[in-house]
């Protein structure tokens, strides 16, 4: 059942199915894409047309799922990723390196994070991996030659 249909026509299209003679059926559930109608429906709407009560149901629990690891992931990197940028200038404060080379250090760890980043993006999206790595890089330095400038 999609928006606008009435129960009658879903059980129609399902005794269809039933009535013939094939050796499999697929069936597909529905998604939410922004932009489509199916979007625009409010969750009461959803519910009908779906003919299912989403409260405490396996799409909500999943949907509340996914938001948590979401957003302890992205917690987690942020703070993973300072941390790993910092490294070369405690080990610069312990006189292991020189502040010249923590400083290059920490650039050429932002600059890679930024790759892989990029490429990592490049691949979800199926573009051109090589060129997402590198936009992610003109990204980071040209963010960082503005950042130069207006310290001044």
């Amino acid at each position: 059942g999609l928006p606008g249909e009435t129960k009658d026509q879903m059980l129609e299209t399902k005794k269809f199915i039933s009535d013939t003679n094939f050796n499999t059926v697929q069936e597909s559930g529905t998604a939410e894409i922004e932009g489509t109608p199916l979007h625009t429906l409010n969750k009461k709407d959803l519910e009908k047309a779906l003919f299912t009560q989403l409260d405490n149901s396996v799409i909500t629990r999943a949907s509340n799922t996914a938001i948590i690891v979401v957003s302890i992931v992205d917690a987690l990197s942020s703070v993973l990723t300072t941390i790993l940028c910092l490294i070369p200038f405690f080990l610069s404060l312990f006189g292991i390196i020189d502040i010249i080379m923590a400083t290059w250090l920490a650039i050429i760890i932002n600059l890679s994070t930024l790759f892989f980043l990029g490429l990592f993006l490049g691949r979800i999206s199926r573009s051109n991996i090589l060129i997402n790595g590198l936009l992610m890089v003109a990204a980071g330095g040209f963010t960082a030659i503005v950042l130069y400038f207006i310290s001044f």
